[in-house]
């Protein structure tokens, strides 16, 4: 049975420090650490992972680790943002301040060495995809981000965070806007960020196809401020005052949804994972570890467009899952 931390307090340090805690038997740290927060935003905070969040990490790895003296970690980030520098993130939110207290850099993933990976277009038909390396050579990926409404996968969590976020984006967003539809296109244009959304129904199963390449090794959800409406930049702020953490990807992005009353059956790219065997999406299936769910649940408003969404089932999806973990393997 997987499982998972839930605490709810009015410290988000704390919450995230007391849930890490919590399963701290079931985590290991390699010597190489990567560390994913979320800009989707580069100005806006609501849309972001906190400073703080990172920090009550750090600390923890320091703890668990002895202060181990050739540890490496890098916090790596890809930002969706238009500008595609995920340096001015990490600038606005503070990030550059925790180079003074830990052994700590910072890699722009937009601008990192890159991996090439087959996904599905619209017509669903393969296309290529470029990751970025750090993510993919990872031997310790630890997924932290708050959980957000989202406008086209319903919700964004622990795995979208990490999937997403590898997916390189360079700076020539407009022509990225214009030419996302055409394939051949994309390494002209830069964005293959934009490339991956090909419609409802082949953006779950590629998301899904991520999950089998780079899945997170430590999911932390920062849910002291989550994000509901029309996330997953332009939402309003949703209260819940709790942390998530476990080292199985799905029973946490499981847990965060029905935090935030979200059925997690619609939501494709997480039902495909569940089919796939990647982790538990069955509430009752996971030891909830801390505060019951009960007593943290704060339903949040859904993305205006969230019945579009759930229109994401492709007929004979078995047969695209198989193919997608041949190409995988491949």
């Amino acid at each position: 049975m997987s499982k998972v931390a839930l605490v709810k307090g009015d410290n988000r340090y704390d919450n995230i420090t007391q849930a890490l805690d919590l399963v701290s038997d079931e985590i290991e740290f390699s010597r190489k650490i990567v560390i994913k927060p979320n800009f989707t935003s580069v100005t806006n905070q609501l849309a972001a992972t906190h400073v703080d969040a990172v920090r009550a990490v750090l600390d923890y790895i320091k703890k668990q680790t002895n202060g181990q003296e050739n540890q490496e970690i890098v916090v790596a980030e890809g930002t969706g943002n238009e500008t595609a520098d995920s340096m001015i993130g990490f600038q606005n939110y503070g990030f550059f301040d925790l180079a003074q207290h830990y052994n700590v850099s910072f890699i722009d993933l937009n601008k990192d060495e890159t991996v090439e990976v087959k996904m599905l277009n619209s017509r669903f038909d393969t296309m290529s995809i470029r990751l970025a390396k750090t993510v993919v050579d990872a031997e310790c990926l630890i997924s932290i981000c708050p959980p957000k409404t989202h406008n086209n996968v319903l919700y964004t969590g622990a795995l979208k965070n990490i999937a997403s976020g590898a997916v390189v984006r360079k700076q020539r967003w407009l022509l990225s806007r214009l030419f996302r539809w055409v394939g051949w296109m994309s390494k002209l244009v830069g964005d293959d960020k934009l490339k991956l959304h090909q419609g409802y129904q082949a953006m779950n199963l590629n998301l899904y196809q991520l999950a089998t390449i780079i899945p997170p090794s430590l999911s932390i959800i920062d849910g002291f401020e989550a994000m509901q409406g029309n996330g997953p930049v332009q939402g309003d702020k949703l209260d819940l005052r709790v942390a998530v953490a476990g080292i199985d990807f799905l029973a946490c992005d499981t847990v965060a949804s029905w935090l935030m009353g979200i059925d997690v059956s619609k939501i494709g790219y997480l039902s495909y994972c569940e089919q796939a065997g990647l982790g538990e999406a069955d509430i009752f299936g996971i030891d909830i570890l801390g505060d019951k769910l009960e007593d943290c649940m704060m339903p949040a408003l859904p993305h205006y467009k969230w019945e579009e969404q759930i229109d994401w089932e492709v007929v004979d999806h078995g047969r695209y899952l198989k193919w997608l973990s041949a190409l995988a393997s491949a």
